[in-house]
């Protein structure tokens, strides 16, 4: 019965797995694969928003918080840079404040003299966050969304980026260290070349940060409306 079958020998069988291996190289090679440029590409592609938060981050990494130990977080920054703005404005208004003489403040005092009325409405403590009122439910902290709000008003937006240019410009390393809760390197005050590079860098984070939040509400806006 079994005369006429021919049993597989080695060396078929070795056959079989070679032309198998050949067949999966052959399957592999058809396979598309993703380049380093297409890789770059791709990275391009995310959002303006993650490119800023990634960004901010790097930079934030290179500063210290007040323990000196760890970088400071970018929330832990904008909530005291908004506070110390927002503090600033109410003491301008109620003729509290002394600021030295600079190009920087006088920009600031002509600022709130000709728009006192919509400042006031800002900072009013109805419309902060709750940790300052214990009101707004709406925004419970200076998160992203009441950045978005605060921002999407441009009164709000020009006092923020000329209340930076005096924080860059108009005050010593010491202070601005201080308002802003961090520090370029462990000695603190150290104002070397690497550390105005860090500087500069953190400077146009925060000029830009307000464009952000304000192209983001406006595209909110839009698409809440459509």
């Amino acid at each position: 019965m079994f005369q006429n079958h021919i049993l597989p020998t080695i060396e078929s069988f070795q056959f079989l797995e070679l032309q198998k291996a050949c067949s999966q190289s052959f399957n592999w090679l058809l396979k598309p694969v993703k380049s380093a440029q297409s890789t770059k590409i791709l990275s391009k592609n995310s959002t303006k928003r993650g490119r800023k938060i990634t960004k901010s981050t790097e930079i934030l990494s290179q500063f210290l918080d007040n323990s000196l130990n760890k970088a400071p977080r970018k929330e832990y920054v904008r909530c005291c840079l908004l506070r110390r703005l927002v503090k600033m404005i109410r003491l301008v208004l109620n003729n509290k404040i002394k600021l030295a003489l600079h190009s920087s403040t006088i920009e600031i005092l002509n600022f709130i003299e000709s728009n006192k009325e919509e400042l006031k409405h800002i900072i009013n403590k109805e419309n902060l966050p709750f940790e300052e009122n214990k009101v707004n439910v709406k925004f419970k902290s200076y998160s992203d969304g009441y950045c978005r709000q605060f921002f999407s008003n441009t009164v709000a937006r020009e006092i923020y980026k000329l209340y930076i240019e005096y924080l860059f410009s108009g005050q010593t390393l010491e202070q601005r260290s201080k308002d802003l809760g961090l520090y370029c390197c462990r000695k603190g005050t150290e104002e070397n070349a690497e550390c105005k590079e860090k500087w500069e860098k953190l400077k146009e984070i925060l000029l830009g940060e307000s464009e952000v939040c304000y192209e983001e509400s406006f595209e909110k806006k839009i698409y809440c409306n459509e």
